[in-house]
C-alpha cells in the first residue's frame, strides 16, 4: 500500500471533523428560524399481487401468512420530491393512535395497491374514512389539512365521499399498464390542481389575473410582488436555557398561523413557474397519463350521483377505446376542502423504470409529475400541525427504514423498490410512536379524576 493510500483514512477523518465543526451541532435558538420539512402520512397495506412471487427468499404467499405489510418506494420518493418527508402509517392502529398521528402530520397520501375497499370494516377503508372525517373537521375549523389519493387511494376517497360501497366493484383489464390522454372538463380551469382556482376563504388574498389571455406573465408579476414573504418563512419561538428537552421540542413545534397573502404568492409562483395551462395541454394532447388499475368509476356514475356532483369537481376524464370509448373519471377535487383524487399515477414517470411497462419517461411526461408533486408540497406547507417531538419524527419517517428491491430484469413489475413492514417491525414502530402516551382509558380516568377534584374544591369553597 502506498503512503498516500495509507494516509487517506486520516484525511477523510480530518475532513469529516472539519465539516462537523463548521455546521453543528447548533443550538435550538439558531435552528428556530428554519421551517422543518412538512410530514405527509402515507398508508401501508398488506402484501398483495403487486409484489413478486418471492422477496428476499420468502414467497409472497408466506409473506401474506406472516402478515407483512408494504409501501411502494415510489410514493415515498414522490413525497420527498415535494420537499416533504413521509411517515408510514400502519392500518392496524387504534382510533386514538390514528388521531394522535393526525395531529402530528401535515397531510395524507392514500397510495395505490390492491387493498380491499368495498367493505367499511376493511383496514384500508376504515382508516381512510377516519382520516377523511378528521380532515373535514380540521378544515371546517380553519386548520388546513390536505388529502391526496392516487389510484386505489382515489377509489377509496370516492367511496368514502359518496358513501356508496358499490362503486369500483366491476373488474376489467383494459386499463392495466396503459398511457392515455386526459380530457379536461370546463371545471378544470377553475380547479386548484389544474386551473386558477382557490379554496373558500382565500378569495380575499386571491392574486390571479382577471384576464387569462396572458396568464403566465401576469402570474409572474404577481409572484414577483409577493415572493419576498413566502409562506414557509414562519418564525418559531426560541427556547430558554433552563427548559427541558421535551419543553424545547414542544416550543420548537409551535408554528404561527400561515400568512394567507404569502400563501397566495406561493400558489402564484407555482402556477407561473410550471405554466398550469401548459400542463393541461401536455396531458390533454399526448398519451402521458399512466393508468394501471382494474376497477373504474364511469363519468355516468359520477354525474348520476348528486352528492358527488355537489361536493366534488370532475376535472379530468379518460376514454377506454377497447370498451367502445367508455369514459372514466381520471381526476377529481373537493369544492370546499383540499382533497384530491387521481386514477392515474403521477409518481411513476419519475420513479418507476420497468422497461416491460408502458410508463412514459419523456420530458413532457415528467413535467406534470413535477408540477403535481410541487402542489402537494405547497398544500402540506399550509398545515397548522407540527410534530411535537423532533427525535420521534426523525426516527419515524421513511428514511429511517431500508427499501427492498423488487424489480426483476426482463419481466413486468409494479414497483422496483418497496418498504417491507413485518409484524415485529410494526410493533416496534407502534411502541416508539406511543411510548409514554396514556391510553384512552387512562386519559378518561385522568379527566374524571380532575373533574372530581374540581367539584370537591367548589364544594369546599
Amino acid at each position: 500500500m502506498s503512503a498516500d493510500a495509507a494516509a487517506q483514512p486520516e484525511k477523510v477523518a480530518a475532513a469529516a471533523a472539519a465539516v462537523a465543526a463548521a455546521v453543528g451541532p447548533r443550538a435550538d435558538s439558531e435552528m428556530s428560524s428554519q421551517p422543518p420539512a412538512p410530514v405527509i402520512g402515507v398508508l401501508i397495506q398488506p402484501v398483495d399481487e403487486n409484489l413478486p412471487e418471492e422477496i428476499n427468499g420468502v414467497s409472497r404467499q408466506q409473506s401474506v401468512l406472516e402478515g407483512i405489510s408494504y409501501l411502494a418506494a415510489s410514493y415515498i420518493k414522490y413525497i420527498e420530491a415535494a420537499g416533504c418527508v413521509a411517515l408510514p402509517i400502519d392500518l392496524n392502529l387504534s382510533e386514538d393512535e390514528h388521531k394522535f398521528i393526525f395531529s402530528q402530520i401535515d397531510g395524507l397520501l392514500l397510495p395505490g395497491g390492491s387493498a380491499e375497499i368495498n367493505d367499511w370494516n376493511a383496514p384500508y377503508m376504515k382508516t381512510t374514512k377516519l382520516y377523511y372525517e378528521l380532515a373535514k373537521e380540521s378544515n371546517e375549523a380553519g386548520k388546513f389539512f390536505p388529502i391526496v389519493g392516487i389510484c386505489l387511494g382515489f377509489e377509496a376517497l370516492v367511496i368514502v365521499a359518496s358513501g356508496n360501497l358499490n362503486y369500483f366493484n366491476r373488474e376489467f383489464t383494459e386499463d392495466l399498464d396503459r398511457r392515455r390522454e386526459l380530457s379536461f372538463t370546463e371545471e378544470a380551469e377553475n380547479s386548484v390542481l389544474f386551473g386558477w382556482g382557490v379554496f373558500p376563504g382565500d378569495e380575499k388574498t386571491k392574486k390571479e389575473p382577471s384576464s387569462r389571455e396572458d396568464p403566465g406573465a401576469k402570474e409572474r408579476k404577481s409572484a414577483e410582488i409577493q415572493v419576498a414573504a413566502p409562506a414557509e418563512d414562519l418564525k418559531r419561538e426560541s427556547s430558554s436555557k433552563n427548559e427541558t428537552e421535551a419543553e424545547k421540542n414542544e416550543k420548537n413545534s409551535e408554528i404561527q398561523v400561515p400568512d394567507p397573502v404569502a400563501q397566495a404568492a406561493d400558489l402564484a409562483t407555482l402556477r407561473s413557474t410550471f405554466a398550469v395551462d401548459r400542463i393541461r395541454q401536455l396531458l390533454g394532447k399526448q398519451p402521458i397519463a399512466y393508468f394501471h388499475h382494474f376497477k373504474l368509476l364511469s363519468t355516468d356514475e359520477f354525474h348520476n350521483d348528486e352528492k358527488l356532483k355537489k361536493e366534488w369537481r370532475l376535472t379530468a376524464t379518460a376514454k377506454i377505446p377497447e370498451e367502445n370509448k367508455l369514459e372514466i373519471v381520471a381526476a377529481v377535487e373537493h369544492r370546499q376542502f383540499p382533497f384530491f383524487g387521481m386514477q392515474f399515477h403521477p409518481e411513476k414517470a419519475l420513479f418507476e423504470h420497468c422497461d416491460q411497462s408502458q410508463i412514459p419517461h419523456s420530458f413532457a411526461s415528467v413535467l406534470p409529475s413535477w408540477y403535481i408533486a410541487a402542489l402537494i408540497g405547497l398544500l402540506a406547507r399550509r398545515s397548522h400541525n407540527a410534530f411535537k417531538d423532533k427525535k420521534l419524527k426523525f426516527d419515524s419517517v421513511a428514511f429511517a427504514f431500508k427499501p427492498t428491491r423488487t424489480a426483476t430484469y426482463g419481466r413486468f413489475y409494479s414497483f422496483e423498490q418497496v418498504y417491507l413492514f413485518p409484524q415485529e417491525l410494526r410493533q416496534q414502530m407502534r411502541k416508539q410512536m406511543f411510548a409514554g402516551r396514556p391510553s384512552s382509558a387512562t386519559q378518561l380516568q385522568q379527566q374524571q379524576q380532575k373533574q372530581l377534584q374540581l367539584a370537591v374544591a367548589a364544594d369546599e369553597a
